[in-house]
């Protein structure tokens, strides 16, 4: 029997640039309104099934698009508002970027699924679930699961295409210790008493191209954390509660002993970059890049990919 082809690329780089504390994203609050979404497909088909799936979600512990900042209204400032009571509240509303400094977090979170089974028998499943509450360890913000059996008709060049990928995107300028960290030993108080900022992309995520196969692929992720957001200095999430990417494939023939056919692929890329803990350096003084791609490409018994990506000042 003709084995597939599999092929297998990596590239690890880490740069040490300065002192550091630690690679680490911290993740923004939830604030006071959260969203949850729930969403269960079940397809059995002789013909074509398509299916498309968008989640693209923005969070910050601030603004997003904005910087807000807050003056006093004072004669003879330069925000001064004669239409406001002395001393009032006056915010002043800035373009973005940059970020406000101190401590504003941002984050990004995407996943998307193109999958078109034309000319053959599908079996597919998925389920679904989003919520924009935050998390402990554990737990997920993004969670999907997907279950795909297909057999294309060779007289009608049956196949079945899938793409899928989740990104996280987190970055964030320096954060006082005291304001998000929960663990009495951390020494919040010492010098210096500044996480540093931070700037990481994580994707991860497959595509299949295939006449016959049956997958299993699973793809979730948590980027916020429990905390109070839009305050007059904003606070991020706890930080103990580590940021995390999971993604997992897994495709085989249609029964115990048989073979997939066609092409599939899995990978994953990190880019994180970490400042100085110096508070008033916002220089890079550390870097990780990570990038992975698996290929089957022929007739598959097995092809399994397991991806996890964690980053946080403490890691569980």
């Amino acid at each position: 029997m003709k084995k597939g082809l599999l092929i297998l690329s990596s590239l690890f780089v880490f740069l040490l640039l300065g002192p550091i504390i630690v690679i680490a994203d911290i993740a923004p609050g939830d604030g006071v309104e959260t969203q949850g979404i729930v969403s269960t497909t079940s397809i059995s088909c002789v013909g074509t099934v398509t299916k498309d799936d968008v989640i693209s979600w923005r969070a910050s512990n601030e603004f997003l698009d904005a910087n807000l900042d807050l003056y006093p209204n004072i004669p003879g400032e330069p925000y001064y508002d004669p239409n406001l009571p002395f001393l009032a509240e006056n915010w002043i509303k800035s373009d973005e970027p940059p970020l406000k400094y101190p401590g504003e977090i941002q984050m990004v979170s995407v996943y998307t699924e193109t999958t078109e089974a034309k000319n053959g028998y599908t079996e597919y499943s998925k389920t679904m679930n989003v919520d924009t509450a935050g998390k402990k360890i554990g737990l997920s913000n993004v969670q999907t699961h997907r279950n795909v059996q297909f057999t294309g008709i060779p007289e009608s060049e049956g196949r079945i295409t899938s793409s899928e990928e989740h990104v996280i995107d987190l970055v964030g300028l320096n954060v006082m210790k005291a304001t998000n960290i929960l663990c009495p030993f951390s020494e919040p108080f010492e010098i210096p008493t500044c996480t540093p900022p931070f700037c990481s992309i994580v994707r991860a995520g497959s595509d299949i191209d295939m006449t016959t196969v049956s997958f299993v692929s699973d793809a979730s992720s948590r980027t916020v954390s429990e905390g109070d957001n839009f305050q007059n200095t904003p606070v991020p999430g706890i930080a103990d509660v580590p940021v995390n990417l999971h993604y997992d494939i897994s495709a085989t023939g249609l029964s115990p002993g048989s073979y997939a056919e066609g092409r599939v692929l899995a990978y994953m890329d990190v880019h994180s970059q970490e400042g100085s803990s110096d508070c008033a350096l916002p220089n890079v003084a550390a870097e990780l890049v990570y990038n992975e791609q698996s290929v089957a490409d022929g007739r598959v018994n097995a092809f399994n990919k397991i991806m996890d990506y964690t980053s946080g000042i403490l890691r569980i």
